[in-house]
């Protein structure tokens, strides 16, 4: 059957610049220290990566209107890099909240202790963000693969940086 769209990305594509106006709901919100940090390593891999590696060019090239003067760095593996430190926020981005890398990143991040937040639709790392008091921002459509959700993340990232 031409022309039949099951999966309804037509309407997702059209409906995508409206994530950006989404009233994202942000957990623990008081618990963020606000301190200068020396360097934000954005955790996040699969459909998450694009939205960290598109926000960091943006940084780069000083396409985003925010006062960030923190360098930003990328991180697509386990754990974290090797120059993570006690002045370093670590965020972790994974769309359904279950990805293993991204879970690796946020458990080695605490056993270090240093200061996370985090976003996500839900998952695993949603009830670690909960039980951890971990400031996060809640994704609000799980329904739509990640990589069609660049809208939420990256309003999410902007709203982790300006509240």
């Amino acid at each position: 059957m031409e022309g039949v769209d099951k999966s309804n990305l037509k309407k997702i594509i059209i409906n995508s610049p409206g994530q950006l106006k989404a009233n994202l709901e942000f957990f623990n919100q008081l618990s963020i220290a606000r301190r200068q940090f020396n360097k934000i390593i954005l955790c996040g891999v699969g459909g998450s990566s694009i939205t960290v590696n598109l926000f960091h060019y943006l940084e780069l090239n000083r396409y985003l209107p925010l006062t960030i003067t923190t360098p930003l760095y990328p991180h697509h593996d386990y754990d974290l890099p090797p120059d993570a430190d006690a002045n370093s926020l670590i965020i972790c981005a994974s769309y359904s909240g279950n990805t293993e890398e991204t879970i690796s990143s946020y458990k080695k991040a605490r056993e270090l202790g240093l200061e996370i937040a985090g976003l996500t639709c839900g998952g695993q790392l949603a009830d670690l963000f909960q039980q951890n008091k971990i400031p996060w921002i809640k994704i609000p459509d799980k329904t739509i693969p990640p990589r069609h959700g660049l809208g939420y993340q990256m309003a999410a990232l902007v709203k982790l940086f300006t509240e």
